[in-house]
């Protein structure tokens, strides 16, 4: 039997903005909540109607950006964290909806016969929560469904053996993160710059307080290579080893620029390299 292919988490990811857009813009058009009346096909009004739904994607795709830098994997989440992410998704629309409805009261009214009434927050946004909050339930089926129909799927399981804490003097600087996707560490003043991918293999790049010693007690020396005084990279992501006049350099996978390489380690990198 073939494998199921595992669905990425970009893919989802822009289902959710696709199907919110979708959402907002059939509801508003069509059902006419908080009062709206229309008589007939007006363009005007029914495109200004339409782009709640632009609103409520780039909302959903600021969510997903800062998912991302967090580390944030939802469709990993058990179902009481899954539920929590997605409250917080449904009220970010939600709240995004509320202010664009004051912009659109400040700029728009009057424009061909349209006039958008000024609505309270306290009046307005428990109505585009009780809204959003169907298209919320649809999206946590959904990630049910796909966690309970391909267990297997990589966005729905994470080796918790495989985590490791990066400590931090800062205690709020400390965070988890998969040994695989670390690509290097890099010395700077008094703080190390971490430079790891995130679930869907972007580079990103964190800052914590800690030193180069602190961080060498925690990692795998098979896994990870003090290349350099500045640097620590896993050898997972060398691509190669190049020179530049009497100087060494690391390429490594995802970074823009090299890492440098002592020229005590070389002989040891280009052993590694050949097996």
């Amino acid at each position: 039997m073939q494998n199921q292919q595992p669905i990425s988490v970009n893919t989802i990811n822009r289902w959710f903005v696709v199907s919110v857009s979708i959402y907002i813009i059939v509801v508003l058009n069509f059902l006419e909540p908080f009062g709206i009346t229309i008589n007939g096909f007006i363009f005007s009004y029914h495109l200004m109607l339409s782009t709640y739904g632009v609103v409520s994607g780039v909302t959903l795709i600021a969510v997903f950006s800062l998912f991302s830098k967090l580390n944030i994997n939802l469709y990993s989440a058990n179902s009481l964290t899954l539920s929590l992410w997605i409250f917080l998704m449904v009220c970010s629309v939600s709240f995004s909806n509320w202010l664009y409805s004051q912009f659109l009261h400040f700029t728009i009214s009057g424009w061909n016969n349209m006039y958008i009434p000024v609505r309270y927050f306290s009046e307005l946004m428990p109505q585009f929560l009780a809204i959003y909050m169907l298209w919320g339930l649809l999206s946590w089926g959904l990630i049910f469904i796909l966690q309970r129909s391909n267990p297997a799927q990589e966005l729905a399981t994470i080796n918790q053996d495989d985590l490791i804490l990066l400590p931090s003097d800062n205690q709020f600087d400390s965070f988890k993160v998969r040994k695989k996707q670390i690509v290097c560490f890099k010395t700077s003043d008094n703080y190390l710059e971490v430079y790891y991918l995130n679930e869907n293999e972007q580079l990103q790049n964190r800052m914590i307080r800690s030193s180069m010693k602190k961080m060498l007690d925690r990692l795998d020396t098979n896994e990870f290579y003090r290349s350099h005084q500045s640097f620590v990279v896993n050898v997972a992501h060398i691509k190669g080893l190049k020179k530049v006049k009497n100087n060494h350099f690391l390429e490594m996978s995802y970074l823009d620029f090299d890492v440098s390489l002592a020229r005590s380690n070389v002989k040891n990198i280009k052993s590694y390299l050949v097996n």
